[in-house]
């Protein structure tokens, strides 16, 4: 059958819809792969400080780092605040797979040998990235929560309103929006490893005003316990080494103890 004028017309229209989709899609796999050049920068520079704090490090040596212009960064990032909340989220990511590439070989362990694979994989991923780790922590909880809560109340006005999230290929990546899915990346991570009864804390006392958990808070409970504990090792590491304690050691104990205490 012959094709018409307006069956030419239909094709080209789609051919140039078709086109113009793979140049966003080009477009924004470029932005994702610079903002990682700029992300690994970031962490190359913190690890060479000393005391490895963000403060210290400015757009100028990210930019030389990276091999870029400092204008080049403000493409990518909107400001210092704004690569810090990326940053974090690329440490989110980076951990994650960290602790589950060694959670593949305990998924059937009980629950004590789960939180001790969790536990020691994650005190090894802070030795070996320490900028990252330091800068998750100096993001800290506190700012986490206000992103998460900035997205929920976004989302809650979108959905009263009847507005539609758009994505602009051309726009700038947010960095909280990707802060957001790396927690939650994070968090089903680690909540992939227990069953519904343990998150539940089945058999555990809470308190009068607490009489059940989220998932999600019990991920907190798990991720403040196993910081604090990496945390108070460093400070206390040589006292121990001398007495043939070392850190996994600990950690393998306080994951025992933990793990006892949500089988009982």
């Amino acid at each position: 059958m012959k094709k018409t004028l307006s069956d030419k017309s239909n094709n080209k229209s789609n051919d140039i819809s078709i086109d113009k989709h793979n140049q966003n899609s080009r477009k924004q796999k470029d932005k994702i792969r610079r903002r990682n050049d700029i992300l690994t920068a970031v962490e190359r520079l913190s690890e060479k400080k000393s005391d490895l704090s963000f403060d210290k490090l400015n757009l100028d040596e990210i930019a030389q780092e990276a091999g870029l212009t400092k204008p080049t960064i403000y493409r990518y990032f909107k400001n210092k605040d704004d690569l810090l909340i990326g940053f974090a989220a690329y440490g989110y990511y980076k951990v994650a797979d960290f602790i589950d590439n060694q959670l593949k070989t305990h998924q059937k362990a009980d629950i004590s040998n789960r939180l001790q694979a969790i536990s020691i994989s994650y005190y090894q991923f802070a030795k070996e990235n320490p900028a990252i780790l330091k800068i998750l922590n100096d993001l800290g909880r506190e700012n986490r929560y206000l992103i998460l809560k900035s997205k929920q109340i976004k989302e809650e006005s979108m959905k009263t309103s009847g507005e539609n999230k758009k994505s602009d290929p051309s726009s700038i990546i947010n960095s909280e929006e990707e802060y957001v899915e790396a927690w939650e990346y994070f968090r089903e991570t680690i909540q992939q490893a227990f069953t519904e009864e343990e998150i539940s804390l089945v058999g555990i006392s809470l308190s009068d005003t607490l009489q059940k958990i989220s998932p999600t808070d019990f991920i907190e409970v798990i991720s403040i316990v196993i910081n604090g504990v990496i945390t108070e090792l460093s400070n206390r590491n040589k006292v121990l080494l001398e007495h043939g304690v070392s850190d996994e050691d600990v950690l393998a104990i306080i994951m025992q103890l933990l793990g006892k205490g949500l089988k009982s």
